[in-house]
Order: structure tokens, then C-alpha cells, then sequence
């Protein structure tokens, strides 16, 4: 169980990079979109014949999965950017909290000492 005096352990840069992947991620993916579709309407310029709606098909689930993707990127970075906010103001609110008890006077617990067995490992 942790106190107010235990502090939160975050990493902000971490943090910081993964949000900058997902989103050149979720950048890829929608120009990878944008040519997909781009493509497709050159292929489909007059095109007749029996594979046409196979053809029609299978892009638009290609680009139904490519939407999915993105924003699964992006429900990603709100996710790591929520935590991240969450850590933080956890922080403040123990450091604060910590401030008040010491100027109150109660002091900082101390750890208790490790104890070992007489006779066991070392």
C-alpha cells in the first residue's frame, strides 16, 4: 500500500516518446490511406470484368482497417497522455500533502529494519 509519502514513479520522457511514435503512426497510416484510395481510383478507371467487385471489396475493408488503426493510434496517445497527467497531479497532491503534515510537525516515517533469521541465508 503506498502513503503520502511514497512518491509516483513516472516517465515523463517515455511517456513523451510513445505519444510521438503512435502519432507518426496514425500520420503514416492515414497518408498510407489517402494513396490507397488514390491508387484505387486509377485501377478502377474503366475497369469491367468479373473481379471488379472482388476487388471493390477487399479495398474497402483494407480501408476499414486502416481507419481502425488509427484510431486505435490515437485512443493510444489519450490513454498515455491521461496517465501520464494522472501520475503527475497524484505527485502534487503528495507532495503537498507531505508539506502540510511536516509543517504540522509529524515526522517523516522511517523504514523499518530489515530483520533476518537467526541461521538463515544472509
Amino acid at each position: 500500500m503506498t502513503s503520502v509519502w511514497d512518491d509516483v514513479h513516472y516517465d515523463s520522457a517515455a511517456s513523451d516518446e510513445l505519444s510521438r511514435q503512435l502519432g507518426a503512426m496514425a500520420t503514416a497510416l492515414g497518408e498510407s490511406s489517402a494513396a490507397t484510395a488514390g491508387e484505387a481510383a486509377h485501377v478502377i478507371d474503366g475497369w469491367h470484368g468479373a473481379y471488379r467487385g472482388t476487388f471493390d471489396g477487399e479495398s474497402a475493408d483494407v480501408m476499414v482497417v486502416l481507419a481502425a488503426l488509427i484510431e486505435t493510434a490515437l485512443a493510444a496517445i489519450a490513454a498515455v497522455e491521461s496517465a501520464l497527467a494522472a501520475a503527475q497531479a497524484e505527485q502534487a497532491i503528495r507532495a503537498s500533502a507531505r508539506l502540510r503534515l511536516v509543517d504540522a510537525g509529524v515526522p517523516e516515517p522511517r523504514p523499518e529494519p530489515i530483520r533476518t533469521i537467526p541461521g538463515g541465508p544472509r
